[in-house]
């Protein structure tokens, strides 16, 4: 009995079953990722979020920010 047949009919067209090939090239990462993503998922994610490049967490934005502004309260 496959997944499908045992989810009612809404969630079972949620399911998603198919696998796509990466495209060929270089990356900056190898196969053991994927263990040290099951190992530790919490950890993996924030190493992940540390490679990310950008202003540090609590740097306020530049004024070529594409945030508009918190409008002042209401008087």
């Amino acid at each position: 009995m496959s997944i499908t047949e045992t989810l009612p009919h809404e969630e079972a067209r949620l399911v998603e079953s198919r696998t796509y090939p990466a495209p060929a090239g270089t990356w900056n990462v190898d196969a053991n990722i994927y263990d040290a993503a099951e190992a530790d998922p919490i950890v993996f994610w924030e190493e992940a979020a540390r490679r990310l490049t950008g202003p540090s967490p609590g740097t306020p934005p530049s004024n070529g920010s594409r945030r508009s502004p918190i409008p002042p309260p209401a008087s």
